[in-house]
């Protein structure tokens, strides 16, 4: 499994560019769930609270939320992602690269609410890998293989926290 999920991410960019990002998209959503539900379990235990009185009512979301989350962010996020990715040495190779700049990703998150931290680290994580394996090929490849599985991430936490209740 783990085999699989390496090949999506770091194999040479070839003719499967949406398929791979769609695995990627499973790998980012189900790491991030998994280390949320982690994060949350623990400060819960250790009664640390979250920032949830802060955010908007859930369900309350609309269209324009949508946009923003799903549509726009992504790209303006991958747009940065980029500038970011080609701030670092390319003799550090895709995984240091990749894993600086999910750091850095969880740090801008975290900015916001410290619990934002985990989850993008690990997605930009993926996402900087996708970015940077797919580069050689063209920067709309890079481009593609990184702002697909965000918008799909993204989807993800917009459709769960958009639920009543």
């Amino acid at each position: 499994m783990a085999r699989f999920f390496r090949d999506a991410l770091l194999a040479p960019p070839d003719g499967r560019l949406l398929q791979r990002s769609l695995v990627n998209s499973v790998l980012s959503i189900s790491v991030s769930l998994a280390l949320v539900w982690v994060v949350f379990g623990v400060t819960t235990l250790l009664g640390v609270a979250g920032a949830e009185d802060d955010a908007p009512e859930a369900g309350s979301l609309g269209i324009w939320p949508f946009v923003g989350i799903v549509l726009l962010v992504p790209v303006a996020e991958t747009l940065m992602l980029a500038g970011l990715l080609r701030l670092l040495p390319q003799a550090w190779g895709i995984m240091p690269r990749a894993l600086v700049s999910g750091l850095i990703w969880g740090g801008f998150h975290a900015l916001f609410d410290p619990m934002w931290f985990f989850a993008p680290a690990f997605a930009f994580f993926v996402l900087s890998c996708a970015y940077l394996t797919w580069r050689p090929a063209s920067f709309g490849h890079a481009f593609t293989a990184a702002t697909l599985p965000h918008a799909l991430q993204n989807l993800v936490a917009f459709v769960l926290y958009s639920l009543p209740g």
